[in-house]
């Protein structure tokens, strides 16, 4: 089965309408993540009426992280206080990565290492909930996150 890449364009977006939907507020204009697990958000088309609907999700002071390949302009309730370009690749080859380690699934008592990762490593949009996701620790001195962000249907 080949990966639709599609998927990619609006990465929160594909994830927060198909499997992370149990994680998400909104509706068919605009999602976003349940604050707790992580402060990002989405929107159907960037439009001022997506906008708006995405400003009725937040709270004043709210910050959320809006993936898109297009250019957002800021509107009347939302601010732009940040703007960074991320790449996206897809692997098209046929071989894969041999396999080491095994996942483990997180429990409340691995948040502070967790956090603690994510503060040395800068991972992106992190939180306490996102201990959800798994972490695959490669050895005693070394832990790569694992995390199924943005893990949409396909």
């Amino acid at each position: 089965m080949r990966f639709d890449s599609a998927l990619l364009e609006q990465p929160p977006w594909s994830a927060l309408t198909t499997t992370h939907s149990g994680f998400a507020l909104g509706n068919g204009l605009a999602r976003r993540y349940v604050p707790d697990i992580a402060p990002m958000a989405a929107v159907r088309e960037v439009s001022e009426a997506s906008l708006r609907a995405l400003a009725a999700l937040m709270k004043p002071r709210d910050v959320v992280g809006l993936f898109n390949g297009n250019p957002v302009a800021a509107c009347e309730d939302l601010v732009i206080t940040a703007n960074k370009t991320v790449e996206q690749m897809v692997y098209q080859g046929s071989g894969t990565a041999p396999a080491t380690g095994e996942p483990v699934r997180l429990a409340v008592a691995d948040v502070p290492e967790m956090m603690q990762l994510a503060e040395l490593t800068k991972p992106g949009p992190f939180s306490a909930r996102t201990i959800l996701y798994y972490w695959d620790h490669m050895s005693a001195s070394a832990a790569r996150a694992a995390w199924w962000r943005w893990r949409a249907s396909g």
